[in-house]
């Protein structure tokens, strides 16, 4: 589920509603404790790292935490951020008494909401590490740093990074391709 936070400009429908300003604010905590354990161990590779009743207590959690987003009852989605703030840090200590391998810090994976999987790791040194304990890296999109810079750097990102200069917290919301179709019919 797409979730935005109550915004005037980028999300005015939900701006000055109460029950969703109060939703997207509990959630953070959990998306915080989310981050650092996907952070350590990899995205959604920590419930394979744990017995599998562990994982599926996690899985139902989850899925109630998500009901209770769509329904929007304040007092259901902090009940239901509670329990997985307690079932990530489960799923974190019974990974740990395994033993299990944590990912290199130096990869980072991140899902877009569009659901696209990606990587992007500090040099191909680092790919190349986290593949060893991380197999699934094999189908993301995994980007190093110097890749990431020369994107960056392309000609077409000059307003952009001018802006990035100007105002560092400013973030980029959406990409869109430019219409180059010039033989297309007139619209008029």
């Amino acid at each position: 589920m797409k979730r935005q936070r109550p915004d005037k400009f980028t999300n005015s429908g939900a701006y000055g509603n109460a029950d969703l300003d109060a939703i997207h604010h509990a959630l953070k905590p959990l998306d915080l404790i989310a981050s650092k354990m996907e952070m350590k161990w990899g995205y959604d590779r920590l419930p394979s790292l744990v017995d599998p009743d562990t994982a599926a207590k996690f899985g139902s959690a989850k899925a109630k935490l998500d009901a209770a987003i769509e329904t929007g009852v304040v007092a259901d989605v902090v009940k239901r951020s509670k329990i997985m703030i307690k079932g990530w840090q489960a799923l974190n200590g019974e990974a740990v008494k395994n033993a299990a391998t944590e990912v290199s810090p130096l990869i980072w994976t991140h899902r877009t909401e569009d659901g696209l999987k990606v990587a992007v790791a500090r040099s191909y040194a680092d790919i190349k590490a986290g593949l060893e304990v991380m197999p699934e890296l094999k189908s993301y999109p995994t980007y190093t740093l110097d890749e990431i810079a020369r994107l960056v750097s392309a000609d077409r990102m000059n307003l952009v990074n001018s802006l990035k200069k100007e105002m560092p917290t400013c973030q980029i919301i959406k990409v869109q391709e430019k219409d180059t179709d010039l033989d297309g019919e007139i619209p008029f």
